[in-house]
């Protein structure tokens, strides 16, 4: 069977440090991040997060308040969100100073002027920026006013992706080194913003990969956390190492065409 144009094709990941995938090499890597580590080897004798996707991702769901379980939850993604950290966070959740972030649109969708620059405004950009000077302040002066102490930016957006998978971009040091400009989320928003049709097939072809072959294990993973995933294993040097685990989960299962 001749494989559709979307499955091999190749897109361009990164601005700053680039790689390219096809979306069946993509599929692939994330199946193996969510799954091959759980059931078999680890994707790297050395990688201490081989159960990322059920210590992060899967845990806590139910939990009625999204900020103190994305906090809690964001130490199973190495946040280095330490205690005192997270004392911090629930102190300041405590006294109202973390905003809720708008359900009704996604992050893709948001208006790129208002990403750019904070609209300091009540818009889903606007909470956007708001939930980030809540957490890690701003510059006057050269010097940081306000924010939460002790807490960087990975334990941040890791803090609120878990809460708004939909609307809340991953950062750490491994994925900062794929992207430019001063506002980390910009080209991200340009390249799911871009080719939503591909993340949408991304989606869907995870979903039916969890569904189908692994008995409903674990929670969907959407196109923001995938991309991160992708960075994120890229920028560790795991690519081929994943990739080739995810193929290995891939056999015995119908082409992927046909799903």
């Amino acid at each position: 069977m001749k494989k559709p144009a979307m499955l091999t094709d190749k897109i361009t990941i990164g601005t700053k440090k680039v790689f390219a995938t096809s979306l069946e090499d993509a599929l692939a890597v994330v199946i193996a991040f969510g799954w091959q580590t759980k059931s078999g080897g680890p994707v790297s004798s050395t990688n201490p997060y081989k159960f990322a996707y059920h210590s992060y991702d899967c845990v806590l769901r139910g939990y009625q308040d999204r900020i103190v379980a994305g906090a809690y939850a964001s130490t199973g993604l190495n946040s280095d969100v330490k205690a005192a950290d997270l004392l911090n966070i629930l102190a300041a959740h405590g006294d109202g100073l973390i905003p809720q972030l708008n359900d009704d649109v996604a992050f893709w969708d948001m208006d790129p002027a208002k990403l750019e620059k904070d609209p300091r405004d009540a818009s889903p950009e606007g909470l956007l920026w708001a939930f980030y000077r809540a957490f890690m302040g701003v510059r006057v002066g050269g010097r940081k006013v306000g924010g939460i102490a002790g807490v960087g930016k990975a334990g941040y957006s890791k803090t609120a992706h878990w809460g708004w998978p939909r609307q809340m971009p991953l950062i750490d040091t491994y994925v900062t080194q794929y992207w430019d400009g001063d506002v980390f989320w910009v080209e991200m928003h340009h390249l799911l913003n871009g080719i939503p049709e591909w993340f949408d097939e991304l989606e869907r072809l995870l979903e039916v990969y969890r569904v189908r072959y692994q008995r409903r294990d674990g929670v969907p993973l959407g196109r923001i956390r995938a991309l991160d995933i992708l960075v994120w294993i890229h920028g560790r040097g795991l690519w081929e190492t994943t990739l080739n685990a995810g193929q290995e989960l891939l056999v015995g299962c119908p082409a992927v065409a046909t799903w």
